[in-house]
């Protein structure tokens, strides 16, 4: 270790000599000390031993530069280029500030490259094409497509989180063969992002070709089966008739194994019973129909009807109003079969009950609760669930 001033004085041979090997041997060891030599100049470089660390004078000479640690480990600069895996890693000021990280492939060409921006904090391609994601000020990450590979690069899993300007946000988990080649389950807000929206939440299943919604839950957190997943109960938006002759629930899923009718207080304007009847591409069956409903009073009363027009649901008075609900079941293929109950709202001791099937042209796609007649709705709600 030796540090000198860089200036041989005038003197005799022998201290001439001395002085000179000094200066020789501060450059030699780059003027290496525990603290920072007395006269400096600029561009001068500095051993660092208390701190090791390599230093350098800055051009005005009035600022050292940490140019990289003694060991060799660190280094610090303006612009680094080590060679890695035929790659480059370049560390730059960059014309418009900051220290930008460069990765280049096996030429330095610009379609080899991947950047981040020092400026906008944003990964992407040097040449603009392509955009990796960046960071917000707060530190979030926000990418526009991004995966984890899990495995070889061949059979693989990946979790992928996306964002778009222009469609739906998503969190995807893929399991498949390759990238364009799996079959996976994802999150995904399927409204169009806007400022502040509350948006549907929609988890669906599928593959790379197409996302199908298995559950939604809208903005106010009603969940809704949208494609067979078994266990889950659909409720639709209750009905509060008008004088009309019927109800229907249309356009239902496909997938439907259960559907059930429930009703509270619902009343006829005259002496019609009430029918159920199911749909095929939007026409309902008016035939078909093997049903019969029944009451029992606390007296041991008895009485009943029967229809094919519908599974029939006895009324027969315009003074009762009726309460309970009404299950169809898919036995088999396009077979219904079903059963339900009912209590007399303005008689507690009358109790009905009823049975019916139907086997259906197609797919059912919908459900109507009508009058037997012409009689109308005076009174009561409507709804129904349903599931996979």
């Amino acid at each position: 270790m030796a540090q000198a001033d860089f200036n041989v004085a005038n003197q005799s041979g022998a201290g001439f000599r001395s002085d000179l090997n000094n200066q020789l041997l501060a450059l030699g060891t780059l003027s290496s000390g525990g603290s920072a030599p007395s006269t400096t100049y600029a561009y001068q470089f500095w051993a660092d031993t208390t701190a090791s660390i390599l230093k350098q004078r800055n051009g005005a000479n009035s600022a050292w530069i940490s140019k990289g640690t003694l060991d060799g480990y660190t280094l610090y600069g303006q612009e680094l280029r080590p060679t890695v895996d035929n790659g480059n890693l370049v560390l730059s000021g960059g014309g418009t500030g900051g220290a930008n990280i460069e990765l280049y492939g096996p030429t330095a060409a610009t379609a080899n490259q991947a950047y981040y921006d020092a400026v906008s904090h944003e990964f992407r391609s040097v040449d603009g094409a392509t955009s990796y994601g960046k960071f917000t000020s707060g530190g979030t990450f926000y990418v526009a497509s991004a995966s984890l590979g899990v495995g070889t690069s061949t059979p693989r899993g990946n979790l992928s989180v996306g964002t778009s300007s222009t469609g739906a946000s998503t969190l995807s988990i893929h399991l498949g063969y390759s990238a364009s080649d799996y079959y996976g389950f994802r999150f995904a807000n399927t409204n169009t992002p806007t400022a502040n929206a509350a948006g549907t939440l929609a988890i669906q299943r599928g593959t790379a070709a197409a996302w199908v919604d298995a559950v939604t839950i809208d903005n106010v957190g009603l969940l809704t089966a949208q494609s067979g997943l078994s266990g889950a109960v659909t409720r639709s938006t209750a009905v509060t008739p008008g004088a009309v002759t019927s109800v229907t629930f249309s356009s239902l899923p496909t997938w439907i194994k259960r559907i059930t009718v429930h009703f509270t207080g619902i009343s006829l304007s005259g002496t019609d019973h009430f029918l159920i009847r199911l749909s095929v591409g939007g026409t309902f069956a008016t035939t078909g129909y093997v049903s019969s409903s029944n009451y029992t009073t606390a007296g041991g009363a008895t009485g009943g009807t029967s229809s094919t027009a519908g599974t029939v649901m006895l009324a027969g008075n315009a003074a009762n109003t009726l309460t309970g609900s009404y299950t169809f079941t898919n036995l088999t293929g396009n077979t219904w079969v079903g059963t339900g109950t009912h209590i007399y709202d303005n008689d507690s001791t009358f109790v009905g009950s009823e049975a019916g099937k139907v086997t259906l042209s197609g797919t059912l796609d919908g459900i109507r609760i009508l009058s037997s007649g012409s009689n109308t709705f005076d009174a009561g709600t409507v709804n129904i669930t349903y599931e996979g």
